[in-house]
């Protein structure tokens, strides 16, 4: 009696399966038809539509995935939703597009009709369609750069270069046949797998397009950027060759900047943050980057005793960071920067009153005296520019430190303890 019942419900499922499939095949040849008569009579939108939720629902069923006639049906229609969101798009930039992953479903679906095509012809006609889809999937990735969303972007990119190789692969025309468009398009790729953090395949498609004899300055940029962390040689190879080929050019310019930042190279450093300043006078950011350079060498000789080249650097870093406060008086950079010069100035006399703190002589006392001055003099210079960087951003805990410990050393204990309570409440 049970092997009867298996048997019973054995029958029931295939029942179920091949209604299933049934459906999911009749669904499709009815999306066939609505996309048919939507292509007799494009004024029709409504045959598109049916067409679209026709074809979806007949994937729902899940029956029909080994079908390449039903898949090649789906790259036809999203290939069409695809470009009229195009078109529209083309009409009114600001026009919001309603599927944008329409082109990336398409190359899906073509991909799957060419796995599953049982003829040939079938092939052929996909292969067609992959390329007639490059240039919408350009319109969609390009949207999606655009946006800032770089993973999509790549994704799109992505595909348009393995439509490029399938249609050509068939010995048959893509968009790509000129040399130029299919290096931009490696390039334009590049970019978008690097702004995602796949900085590996970036530097492949950068080199692809390099090769193609896309000798641009973006092309080096791109290289060092790629390879700077994987493989620090190789980006500083590429970084010298477009520094040669491009002197002029601000990227590289940059790049190069951001290398001997991470050296540790501050000399070498001067003249091409010097440079990078006379190309763009208002860059706020790098007239702060040459303040920070001064700075650092600043400590480093007030650290070897050389108090001639210490004077030297300190000018020079206050001198930049007053440049950029007068661009921008609220810059917190700058502001907290300026701060930091003169509370250092006054740790320098802090220790020069140690020195002396047990020479109980008149002489000793007077000394004392005078590097305690100093030492208040160098606060109160420094108070008001830690208030504004505080001002700017009430968050930092660095300020917060800064302003406790010049408050307790003029002994405002009521302010220190504030400064103090806020601390603990970041904690």
């Amino acid at each position: 009696m049970k092997n009867i019942l298996w048997v019973i419900l054995l029958v029931g499922f295939v029942s179920v399966s091949a209604s299933a499939q049934d459906d999911g095949a009749k669904l499709a040849k009815k999306a066939k038809k609505a996309i048919t008569n939507y292509f007799l009579d494009p004024s029709t939108k409504s045959n598109l539509t049916e067409a679209k939720e026709l074809i979806d629902k007949a994937f729902a069923t899940g029956a029909i995935d080994g079908d390449g006639v039903a898949w090649a049906t789906k790259g036809e229609i999203y290939t069409q939703v695809a470009q009229n969101e195009a078109g529209l798009k083309s009409i009114n930039p600001q026009a919001v597009i309603e599927h944008p992953e329409a082109a990336s479903i398409a190359y899906d679906a073509y991909s799957k009709s060419i796995e599953k095509a049982a003829k040939e012809s079938a092939k052929k006609d996909a292969y067609a369609g992959m390329s007639e889809l490059i240039p919408l999937l350009s319109t969609s990735g390009l949207e999606y750069f655009y946006a800032k969303d770089y993973a999509k972007s790549y994704e799109d990119f992505n595909k348009i270069l393995l439509a490029h190789e399938l249609v050509k692969n068939a010995k048959m025309k893509s968009p790509l046949e000129k040399p130029e468009d299919l290096n931009n398009q490696y390039y334009i790729t590049a970019l978008a797998a690097l702004n995602s953090g796949k900085e590996d395949i970036a530097g492949a498609l950068f080199e692809k397009s390099l090769q193609g004899g896309n000798k641009a300055a973006e092309i080096y940029d791109g290289l060092f950027r790629s390879y700077s962390k994987s493989n620090p040689a190789i980006a500083e190879k590429y970084l010298a060759e477009g520094r040669a080929a491009f002197p002029e050019d601000n990227n590289l310019l940059f790049s190069e900047i951001n290398l001997y930042l991470s050296q540790g190279k501050l000399e070498a450093l001067l003249s091409k943050l010097d440079q990078a300043i006379s190309k763009e006078p208002d860059n706020v950011s790098v007239i702060n980057t040459l303040g920070n350079v001064y700075d650092k060498l600043y400590q480093t000789s007030a650290e070897a005793g050389d108090t001639t080249k210490a004077n030297e650097y300190f000018k020079k870093s206050l001198e930049n960071y007053n440049k950029a406060l007068a661009k921008d008086p609220n810059n917190n950079f700058a502001n907290y920067s300026v701060g930091t010069l003169y509370y250092n100035k006054a740790a320098s006399y802090v220790k020069l009153m140690q020195s002396v703190a047990d020479d109980m002589s008149s002489a000793g006392m007077k000394k004392y005296e005078g590097y305690e001055k100093q030492m208040f003099a160098m606060f109160d210079i420094a108070l008001p520019y830690f208030l504004k960087a505080e001002e700017v951003d009430p968050t930092d805990k660095n300020t917060m430190i800064a302003l406790r410990e010049i408050y307790a050393r003029k002994n405002q204990l009521d302010k220190a303890g504030e400064y103090a309570k806020k601390l603990e409440a970041k904690d």
